[in-house]
């Protein structure tokens, strides 16, 4: 109601404005302009409605104004994110026989998926050469587009990117064969890259949702600011796809027409990690959360604070003992992608195996740099309390298993089931800070419960044989791909023999 009676207010008065400055006899033409006024108060009436709608948390439609929502109270959520992946292209030599060998893949050239029509470019500065039948190639979904500006004079020059679907730390910025650097912001880097800087922040204008802050730009030099356009979710490919690509050339620059019976081109691996960003109950919950309400002083008020944001473990959080600051935060995940929903680990026992040992293989349990992003700019919010934020990887501690059964008939009964025990009881590590195993117990209650006797040793790659693992120092990971002896490595995480 409140909003209704603004917008008609707004409107009287404005209508009331115009009219007293209009005398009462006019010309027909000056009426016909008056009426034109009007059309225009409507129009600027759908506009302020649109203005109203997209700046209320509750009834904005748009993510793009979620996320200028969210800038404007201090939370900068994540862009989309390309799925990446590796493509196979299979030439035959007909293809060769008709232009000549070798043939040319350019940088960047691109391949549309057939399936869903979406277009991956080849993730590489250097021409490819090509002279035999198979190559496996890296590609990443999206377009690159580059925008040209003039500088100006201006100590802080700031320009608009009107693109909702811009990736995840894609923007470059170069001007006069120079490139700028990304920095968090301008007063800590005062001096670096001779002050050829930019910061990327979300807008608080729906229309123009990415706002790119220069520093060091010159009036009239050409800007030119390339990034890259992504799909997101969409991108990812849960099946075989097919490709196709007009961009493979000759020594003569000539296009070369690829046809299925002498050129085939499919996806073998990757795929899987395209996102669409912060979500939008995601934004509408920091939205309306007040960042500035508490203050970081100590590693215990770091680990109550970052617990609240994401699904990363803390691991540990260490403090400058000459200058009492916070400077090393060692995190790691805490949860899993299950059937396309993000579950805790702790929740998917019949999965456990497979799903503990794709992320110990895929590197999961570390932060990937869109993780520590997110974290630095959650941080950043606190430079007033302490100086430096630095995020780290987890500290690991790799451990394998031998374990030698009697006979083969009690390897080929308990090696499924005993397996899948370890795997869990490791996994609990990733979401349990204090959680403690004591692998001894744990197999010998397991060789009473089932009236089976083998023996069992521990390997660990940075720590003495101990049987009581925690994650006090090291966060302890069931990865035996380490030299246990000098030229001895196990290679499986749980090596199961049987006595000579």
């Amino acid at each position: 109601m409140a909003n209704d009676f603004f917008q008609s207010n707004v409107k009287q008065r404005f209508q009331s404005y115009l009219s007293s400055k209009v005398p009462q006899k006019l010309t027909s033409v000056l009426w016909q302009l008056f009426n034109g006024t009007i059309a225009i108060l409507d129009y600027l009436d759908t506009k302020i409605n649109f203005y109203i709608r997209e700046r209320n948390l509750l009834t904005a439609t748009q993510k793009t104004s979620l996320r200028a929502l969210a800038a404007s109270n201090g939370f900068e959520p994540s862009l989309k994110v390309p799925a990446q992946g590796v493509i196979k292209l299979e030439i035959n030599q007909q293809l060769y026989s008709s232009y000549g060998s070798p043939l040319f893949l350019p940088p960047y050239s691109v391949f549309t998926c057939k399936e869903n029509n979406l277009e991956y470019y080849f993730n590489s500065d250097k021409v490819l050469k090509l002279s035999g039948y198979v190559y496996e190639i890296p590609v990443v979904e999206g377009q690159l587009k580059t925008d040209v500006f003039n500088g100006t004079a201006d100590f802080i020059q700031k320009i608009y990117i009107k693109e909702t679907n811009v990736s995840e730390n894609s923007i470059v910025v170069t001007s006069n064969g120079q490139q700028f650097v990304q920095v968090k912001s301008f007063y800590d880097n005062e001096g670096f890259n001779n002050d050829l800087q930019f910061v990327v922040k979300h807008s608080n204008d729906s229309q123009n949702p990415i706002v790119v802050y220069l520093k060091g730009t010159e009036e009239n030099n050409r800007i030119d600011i390339t990034y890259r356009l992504s799909f997101g979710e969409l991108g990812n490919l849960e099946s075989k796809c097919t490709f196709e690509t007009e961009d493979i050339i000759t020594s003569n620059s000539t296009a070369v027409e690829t046809k299925e019976e002498n050129f085939k081109c499919y996806n073998v691996s990757g795929f899987s990690y395209g996102s669409n960003g912060t979500d939008e109950n995601a934004l509408r919950a920091a939205i309306g959360y007040n960042h500035g309400s508490a203050l970081l002083f100590d590693n215990t008020s770091y680990r109550n604070f970052l617990s609240k944001f994401s699904s990363l473990l803390i691991q540990d959080v260490k403090v400058d003992e000459t200058e009492r600051s916070i400077n090393n935060i060692y995190l790691s995940k805490k949860q899993v992608l299950v059937d396309g929903t993000i579950t805790d680990i702790a929740l998917i026992p019949d999965f456990v195996v497979d799903e503990y040992k794709r992320v110990i293989q895929n590197g999961k349990y570390m932060l990937t740099q869109n993780n520590k992003d997110e974290l630095s700019k959650i941080l950043d919010e606190y430079e007033f309390c302490l100086s430096t934020h630095h995020i780290h990887d987890s500290q690991v501690a790799k451990y394998a298993l031998q374990i030698k059964f009697d006979n083969l008939e009690d390897k080929t009964l308990h090696e499924s089931v005993l397996s899948k025990i370890i795997y869990f009881e490791f996994s609990k590590f990733l979401y349990n800070k204090s959680y403690t195993l004591d692998l001894d117990k744990l197999l010998k209650d397991y060789m009473v419960k089932y009236n089976v006797s083998f023996d069992f040793y521990i390997f660990c790659d940075v720590l003495p044989t101990n049987q009581n693992l925690s994650s006090n120092v090291y966060l302890p990971i069931l990865k035996g791909d380490f030299e246990i002896k000098t030229g001895i490595y196990l290679f499986n995480d749980i090596n199961f023999v049987i006595k000579d």
